[in-house]
């Protein structure tokens, strides 16, 4: 009766073994929940199991073909073709209902999770989906090498936690992120290190001598504003692959690991000197000099440079002043920096500033309306109930008190017509796409309704004698078109054919018939003005040496915010001291590095 008792035991304890083999999925770390009503289906790849809301069918097929088309191309410089060291296929998790676009990957359980809707606030000259796809396809392949030779053990022990202790240890965010925009560079026409924006700060503070090294650049300064650590890590691992012809620099870092047994220390300081036969800080500062140099001869062959006088108060910590806007006199504009939050202020004529309302993390541009005597602007707002799920309403306000104008909604970037009593917005449906909205700008009711045509991300719209302008983003770059108010008419006018940089801040023109506009076509960012309906092409009006942004007229002055070291600051130039000069959009600019990385690339993204 022992003997059998025993035998029990033993059975019992192999069934609870056998069942503890089984793979578990708890949600170690996750995003938010997704409103509790959603219906979920799913679309395989080779590679991708993608997993979208009941409804989106059309967008989940455009994520799940864009993510397997850059797949192989995206692990060319890894080692690791993305999924390469699973079996079972990478899940995609899409969520369509913030209004905030974002992505991660992350493990325990693995996945992908992406936030559909477009940027509306700066993106880039490359479609969201395509954009979005590389970026988040690099991290998977950046975290093949965790489950590959010699790690393979800390998966049968610890599940998916070995991986992510192994990237903790071995890699680190900057790595991570620094990365994967080197990827978005290398393998698109208009990546983020080929923008104006990007390194911006970094050109600033190399002109002025500020040469920091890596770390300084990548933890922060007390002292000295300091940007993200994407940006640090794009030159440490972009520069050196560009600077000194290495590749497959990442491939060397994840290799040297391998044959290594997973015990190195130092592995990343040791991989640059192999490659590039010095010291990752001498290679770094080798870089940035490369870089200051690079950034000089542009500015030489620029110059001469526009009269600019600065005249906002130099801040003691970096401010910014952004969204200038010129009314009755006075300037208004979006103040914000390291000590205060973001405040829509006035500046009257002796410079001082009168506070106003309080902004937003993720407010559009204040936009002042004519015929409504009020500030309209877009503002994200959370919902109180799921955290995957937000909004982006309108606002108003006279000056004193703000309110809002829509529940729920997806709208972005109003702009009140000086004319008529509309305001145009853009609107981003969950579904996906895009449209511009005409709506009433006292109740927000919805007067006409134009669909973009397929792939195209409208961003901006502006006014100009009655006539509807947008800003739009396509698979060939960023462009303008005109947007038909006409009964039966939907097709949209192209105004500026869509190139590889960007554009943004539509600007009221100081000459009549002319669209004024910022773009980085230069290498920095200018105001250039186009004439709709006529032959004359392009001109740029502004030539600064650094770029400038958030343009406005006062009265016989050119207002613009041009950043320092110090901060984002206003400055003014008298119209008669701008220089309209023809440009050729087809022509493009040369951004430090890309090009190069661009060249030791096995292939590009069809």
């Amino acid at each position: 009766m022992l003997h059998g008792e025993h035998r029990s035991v033993r059975a019992l304890l192999l069934v609870l073994l056998l069942l503890a083999a089984r793979p578990a999925a708890a949600q170690f770390h996750t995003m938010g929940a997704d409103p509790g009503g959603l219906r979920w289906r799913s679309i395989e790849t080779p590679t991708y199991r993608v997993i979208y809301p009941v409804g989106t069918d059309s967008l989940a097929r455009v994520y799940a073909e864009t993510m397997e088309r850059v797949a192989q191309q995206v692990g060319a410089s890894t080692g690791f073709r993305p999924n390469a060291s699973y079996r079972r296929k990478m899940p995609v998790v899409l969520h369509t209902g913030t209004a905030l676009a974002n992505g991660q990957v992350t493990w325990t359980p693995r996945r992908v999770e992406l936030l559909t809707v477009p940027d509306a606030f700066g993106p880039d000259a490359t479609p969201w989906p395509l954009h979005l796809s590389i970026h988040e396809s690099r991290h998977v392949s950046q975290m093949q090498h965790t489950a590959a030779r010699p790690f393979r053990w800390l998966n049968v022990l610890g599940g998916e936690l070995g991986a992510g202790a192994v990237a903790a240890l071995y890699s680190g965010p900057a790595f991570f992120e620094g990365d994967a925009v080197v990827a978005e560079t290398a393998l698109t026409a208009a990546g983020r290190g080929r923008s104006a924006d990007f390194l911006e700060y970094y050109r600033v503070s190399f002109a002025a001598g500020d040469l920091r090294d890596y770390w300084r650049w990548r933890y922060g300064s007390q002292r000295w504003y300091t940007p993200d650590y994407y940006r640090a890590g794009y030159l440490a691992i972009g520069g050196i692959r560009a600077h000194f012809g290495v590749p497959d620099l990442t491939e060397r870092y994840y290799r040297r690991l391998a044959d290594h047994g997973g015990i190195v220390f130092l592995n990343w300081d040791k991989t640059v000197r192999e490659a590039t036969g010095l010291p990752f800080r001498r290679a770094f500062a080798e870089v940035s000099a490369a870089l200051q140099q690079a950034w000089a001869e542009d500015e030489a062959a620029r110059a001469p440079f526009m009269p600019s006088t600065v005249v906002s108060p130099v801040p003691r910590r970096f401010t910014e002043y952004t969204d200038l806007e010129s009314l009755h006199g006075s300037l208004y504009a979006v103040r914000g920096g390291m000590t205060q939050p973001e405040r829509l202020i006035r500046i009257d004529s002796t410079g001082r500033e009168h506070p106003m309302e309080l902004m937003g993390n993720a407010s559009s541009s204040p936009h002042y309306g004519n015929a409504a005597g009020r500030f309209f602007w877009s503002e994200v707002v959370r919902d109180p109930r799921w955290p995957l799920r937000s909004y982006s309403i309108l606002r108003s306000s006279d000056g004193h008190r703000s309110r809002p104008m829509t529940r729920r909604t997806r709208y972005y970037h109003p702009q009140p017509d000086d004319i008529a009593p509309v305001i145009a917005v853009t609107e981003y449906p969950e579904e996906g796409g895009s449209r511009v909205l005409l709506l009433d700008d006292t109740d927000a009711r919805v007067l006409l309704r134009r669909d973009a045509p397929a792939g195209m991300q409208v961003v901006e719209t502006a006014w100009m004698r009655g006539e509807l302008y947008v800003s739009a983003v396509t698979q060939d770059g960023q462009g303008i078109w005109r947007v038909p108010q006409e009964p039966g008419q939907t097709e949209f006018e192209p105004v500026v054919e869509p190139r590889p940089f960007k554009i943004s801040g539509f600007c009221e023109s100081h000459e009549e018939g002319y669209l004024l506009f910022a773009c980085d076509h230069s290498g920095v960012n200018e105001l250039y003005a186009i004439k709709p309906g006529s032959d004359e092409g392009p001109l740029r009006l502004t030539n600064t040496r650094f770029g400038a942004s958030d343009f406005t007229i006062l009265r016989d002055s050119l207002y613009y915010t041009v950043l320092q070291r110090e901060g984002r600051l206003i400055c003014r130039t008298a119209l008669s001291d701008l220089k309209p000069e023809p440009v050729d959009f087809s022509v493009r600019t040369k951004y430090p590095f890309a090009d190069e990385l661009t060249a030791g690339e096995p292939a590009r993204v069809d």
